[in-house]
């Protein structure tokens, strides 16, 4: 069931009370970003503006880690599907959110939670990812659909978006968060 909090908050921004730690629009290119397939991965024109476009399995991963963070972004499914991972470690480890049309999932850590979902092929939407004081959380479009508590939660690590077989997605407006 989904429920409304302070957090998500439908924004792709940090609001009062958070310090920008990483931010990623597109618009001067894929710096800070790392790709495990070049081709797979690509800038183009969506909507006005640049949006980073994967096509098949291959990762994006950002070049920093982060603990207790939030983090935002835009999310397009073209087809198929994405994991949305935090907390990447280098061991395998992390919180994956996986990311369908009809669906959304998060694992990792003590987390194996499913909720249905309608995120609409060709339509943007506002996916917030966090996890403070040892709990998880995520939402869209500005709804919480997953909050669990995490009593011995993933060490810190990296962000990374998985696109999947068969697939085609398109991220924008990242920005990673921290709560003052």
């Amino acid at each position: 069931m989904s429920q409304r909090s302070d957090r998500p908050t439908g924004q792709t921004t940090c609001i009062t009370g958070e310090t920008e730690l990483f931010s990623s629009d597109f618009e001067s290119g894929t710096e800070g970003w790392r790709f495990s397939d070049d081709n797979a991965w690509s800038v183009v024109q969506a909507d006005g503006s640049n949006a980073l476009r994967g096509i098949g399995h291959a990762h994006a991963s950002g070049v920093d880690n982060w603990d207790e963070v939030i983090w935002r972004m835009r999310v397009k499914l073209i087809s198929g599907g994405t994991h949305i991972n935090f907390h990447v470690g280098n061991n395998g480890q992390r919180y994956s959110v996986s990311f369908w049309e009809e669906s959304t999932s998060l694992t990792g850590g003590e987390s194996d939670v499913s909720y249905g979902a309608s995120h609409p092929l060709e339509q943007w939407n506002v996916v917030e990812i966090g996890i403070l004081n040892d709990v998880l959380f995520t939402g869209s479009n500005g709804l919480l659909k997953i909050r669990q508590i995490q009593s011995n939660p993933l060490p810190s690590g990296g962000i990374d978006f998985e696109v999947l077989d068969d697939s085609e997605v398109m991220f924008d407006d990242v920005v990673i968060c921290k709560p003052r």
